[in-house]
């Protein structure tokens, strides 16, 4: 398969018709000899792109084994090479031209949505300012709440303490008293229950629609890049060097030659060109 053949696909384009003449059943309607498809099944769309395949394979293959040795040689890689060029922006412009109608209602579908989106959103926003401060004043209540139970939680559980101990050094004095030095020296202090002061979990509102709570998390605003560990650096390498690849670019564009961190080359490639008919 060569380069020619694949190139002769261009006039053999079937269009399947304008997204407002589909219907739902593929044998509904018959205009000429073209029968109307569902415009959700995608392989009627697909199929035109069907005949491509084999060729750009055969094209793929011929490209493999090209060998450029001489000037004629060389010639045919260019020609190949254009012609391939040629061919991918012609499926390009198929892609757009077949998919633009069904863009169109999904733009205007989204924007649609995206209008109502925008407004419940700021519904939102607009609810949150005034549901913060009730929840933040809720849980410093809250908290003075479960402080005065912790501290009355404390003090019990000081007295317990402080009652074990007193009991075991009353028993230990009455054994010393006894003449009984070793069983005095065993008497160890009776370890308490626990006292777990009554603290809420979580600060919740219920409604018969959802819930409301205060939800807490660290968050950190990057001060000086410089500052970064190394870690940090090599962890986002992709990431930095995509986000000042523009920046480098204009630095070279300028005629700068020589930038710090930077390892700027003459980086030599083909330019082929497609010729318009």
């Amino acid at each position: 398969m060569d380069f020619e053949k694949a190139m002769k696909t261009d006039g053999e384009v079937v269009d399947p018709g304008k997204p407002e003449d589909f219907v739902s059943d593929p044998g509904a309607n018959i205009h000429g000899s073209v029968i109307k498809v569902d415009p959700m099944d995608p392989a009627p769309l697909l199929a035109l792109f069907d005949k491509y395949i084999t060729k750009i394979d055969g094209m793929s293959h011929s490209a493999a084994v090209h060998k450029v040795s001489d000037d004629k040689s060389n010639d045919r890689a260019v020609e190949m090479t254009a012609q391939a060029k040629k061919l991918s922006q012609l499926l390009e412009r198929m892609r757009k031209d077949k998919k633009d109608p069904y863009l169109r209602v999904i733009k205007n579908l989204d924007g649609c949505v995206k209008k109502l989106n925008d407004k419940l959103a700021k519904i939102q926003n607009v609810l949150s300012l005034k549901i913060t401060p009730w929840l933040l004043k809720k849980k410093r209540d809250q908290d003075e709440k479960d402080a005065l139970a912790q501290k009355e939680a404390d003090k019990l559980q000081a007295k317990l303490d402080a009652e074990a101990k007193e009991k075991a050094d009353a028993l230990r004095k009455k054994l010393e008293a006894e003449n009984k030095p070793e069983e005095a020296a065993a008497v160890q202090i009776e370890v308490p229950p626990l006292v777990v002061a009554q603290i809420e979990s979580e600060l919740k509102i219920s409604t018969p629609s959802g819930t409301s709570k205060l939800k807490e998390k660290w968050e950190g605003t990057l001060k000086n890049f410089k500052e970064l560990p190394e870690s940090c650096i090599q962890d986002r390498w992709e990431e930095i060097e995509k986000a000042v690849q523009p920046w480098i670019r204009r630095q070279i564009a300028a005629g700068i030659r020589t930038i710090p961190g930077v390892d700027v080359q003459n980086v030599v490639r083909v330019d082929i060109r497609v010729k318009k008919n």
